[in-house]
């Protein structure tokens, strides 16, 4: 999905349309929550175009600006660490170390370069930072400057330090999707592709796909 209209989950999608409609209350610190393949790292890209926007329309992002067409390249290239100004992507489970995350935030520390107003940092699997990297983290979470987001995404949040969690200013429990929901989707994006094929082939692949 490049946009919230794409994306499935109308209960987390409106919670975070509506939060985020007024732009100056957009929170520092975000977890994403959920078993592995709910879709929490398309989330948290959708939520940096929210963020990162430079013409938002009715608080929202346009697609059409500088911003809004990087990210959209950047969506597409759905690999771990992709590239695009102002957001770093970090997969905690093979960056875990103290000083790894100490340059990673000394370097989003530094406000951004305009016309982007703010730096996002997504923290992939972020319940695998060791307790020293997550402490780390912590002096920044407590007290974050006003340019710096973090979006931690994590399947175990438990294992996220009681004390990152305690600060976390939204938090969103990102779900299975209903084989319904699956089915429909696989039928748009069939019909996109130009193939053919039956609703009941479609159920089969979601229910083999365990709904991620």
């Amino acid at each position: 999905p490049t946009s919230f209209t794409d994306y499935m989950g109308d209960d987390v999608k409106n919670l975070v349309i509506n939060r985020f409609k007024d732009r100056k209350n957009i929170p520092n610190t975000i977890m994403l929550y959920g078993t592995r393949g709910t879709g929490k790292t398309s989330m948290a890209r959708l939520l940096c175009k929210e963020i990162q926007c430079l013409n938002p329309v009715d608080g929202h992002s346009c697609g059409e600006c500088e911003m809004c067409q990087a990210i959209d390249e950047y969506i597409s290239a759905t690999e771990a660490g992709a590239d695009c100004p102002g957001i770093t992507e970090v997969d905690a489970a093979t960056t875990t170390g103290k000083s790894d995350i100490n340059d990673i935030i000394d370097d989003a520390l530094i406000p951004p370069m305009y016309p982007i107003k703010h730096k996002v940092i997504i923290m992939d699997e972020c319940h695998m930072l060791s307790v020293s990297a997550q402490n780390s983290l912590l002096k920044v979470v407590e007290e974050p400057p006003e340019h710096l987001i973090f979006i931690l995404c994590t399947t175990d949040p438990d294992k996220v330090i009681s004390t990152i969690r305690s600060r976390i200013q939204l938090s969103l429990e990102v779900k299975k999707k209903t084989i319904e929901e699956m089915v429909n989707k696989l039928e748009q994006i069939a019909e996109a592709e130009g193939l053919k094929i039956s609703r009941e082939a479609l159920q089969i692949i979601a229910k083999k796909g365990d709904r991620i």
